[in-house]
């Protein structure tokens, strides 16, 4: 059987090779992003969403994980009854344009379903 499509219906493009961020990308780039906190040490990005109920919370996780799928990003997701925080980047590795790209997706995915609110604290 020949290997014209990858499982799991994955696209054929090519993967770019992306730079870390540096701090000051960092820094133009979040400003679009207010709702989203910035780890001290800068490799890292955090959002708390909050929601009217467990159910919807989980239905707006169901989303973010298909969301992230088709991104291919690998979020940290932490599930509460009504709120879900997510953790974009990595202690080692740090921030890359596709993780903010990726913020901006869910910020937009929470603004068509009225969700959000004020941002959570650590």
């Amino acid at each position: 059987m020949a290997k014209d499509k990858p499982s799991g219906g994955a696209s054929l493009k090519p993967e770019r090779v992306q730079k870390r961020l540096t701090v000051a990308e960092l820094g133009e780039r979040a400003a679009g992003l207010p709702a989203w906190e910035t780890a001290r040490d800068g490799r890292s990005i955090r959002r708390t969403i909050r929601l009217p109920s467990l159910p919807q919370t989980a239905v707006f996780l169901n989303l973010v994980a298909a969301l992230a799928e088709l991104s291919r990003i690998t979020p940290e997701l932490e599930l509460r009854a009504g709120s879900l925080t997510l953790r974009l980047g990595s202690t080692r590795e740090g921030l890359y344009p596709s993780d903010l790209e990726f913020a901006e997706t869910i910020e937009g995915a929470a603004a068509l379903g009225r969700l959000g609110g004020p941002r959570a604290g650590s």
